[in-house]
């Protein structure tokens, strides 16, 4: 690499007078930087069965308040973690982490304050939320602070870590609750997401979502928790989000001379049989609307497959 840089126009002439070594590995660093600058993403290590997929955003939803999700405070969610940095009233609380405010100041660190007397030692740092019941989850997001402010002038600290994502469905998990390695009984780790550099398209203070799946459907879980390997990480906001339902499709038919439109609300696979108990097949090539001749097909029945 560092051959093909020294040949490379400018290089020589811009360093004339110094000795070829130093050339050569000047470039190479150059190299190396830019590489780094690049190609700086989450490094994602999920366990068997799960998958976590960032979605590609980064920092999107920026502003002084968070997207709804099912974590927040006002929609039953309870924090807690391992402690914080300051007592209580001061700053980077635990309950911030789903206040649904995004700035410095209304983010968590982990600390000697606020330490739960039940709090599971062995963990480490950590910080979850208790939802109200057992949900469905399909992402998970974080981050440093995805303020405005984040945005313009970013935070070149507390974000190099390791996030262990873990999940429960024990009733009512608190900061007590350890890891078993079965959701039944513990917390059970769905995998890591390190981040360890930034780019143009990886700004790791910001805001992230992370897709997540236990065999390629939502997980089930009363609590999420994440433990960093640094006990000065700061977490902003912690979202939670569960799949978005499938609206039931409904169908029209409108008569019109020798012909019925059929038209359907929502997504989904037009199918058409002879007879009401089917059996139904694919409409080949359906549009939305679609024609039908009443010459040719004296009875049909219709329904579309989600």
């Amino acid at each position: 690499m560092f051959q093909d840089l020294r040949a490379a126009p400018g290089l020589v002439t811009r360093f004339q007078g110094c000795f070829w070594p130093f050339n050569i590995l000047f470039a190479g660093f150059i190299a190396l930087g830019f590489a780094l600058a690049t190609q700086a993403q989450p490094v994602i290590t999920p366990q068997p069965g799960y998958t976590i997929l960032w979605d590609g955003n980064d920092g999107v939803f920026f502003g002084s308040t968070t997207p709804d999700n099912v974590a927040l405070a006002r929609h039953g969610g309870q924090a807690f973690g391992s402690g914080q940095l300051f007592p209580e009233g001061v700053g980077q609380a635990i309950d911030n982490v789903i206040d649904g405010f995004s700035d410095n100041a209304h983010s968590w660190i982990s600390g000697s304050e606020m330490v739960p007397t039940n709090v599971d030692l062995s963990a480490g740092p950590f910080i979850g939320v208790r939802f109200t019941s057992t949900i469905a989850i399909s992402s998970i997001a974080w981050g440093r602070d995805n303020s405005i402010a984040a945005q313009v002038n970013g935070y070149p600290d507390r974000w190099q870590t390791v996030y262990t994502l873990q999940v429960t469905t024990v009733a009512n998990p608190d900061a007590g609750t350890i890891e078993t390695g079965d959701p039944a009984t513990g917390w059970v780790t769905l995998g890591t997401v390190k981040y360890e550099g930034q780019s143009s398209a990886f700004r790791p203070w910001v805001r992230h979502r992370y897709d997540v799946t236990q065999g390629g459907n939502p997980i089930q879980a009363t609590g999420l928790r994440i433990k960093v390997s640094d006990g000065s990480t700061d977490i902003d906001e912690i979202e939670v989000n569960a799949p978005v339902p499938v609206q039931p499709a409904t169908l029209s038919i409108t008569r019109q001379a020798n012909a019925v439109v059929i038209s359907w609300t929502s997504t989904g696979t037009l199918q058409v049989a002879d007879e009401v108990t089917g059996p139904y097949i694919d409409v080949v090539g359906a549009t939305n609307p679609m024609t039908f001749s009443t010459t040719t097909d004296n009875r049909k029945y219709f329904r579309v497959r989600q």
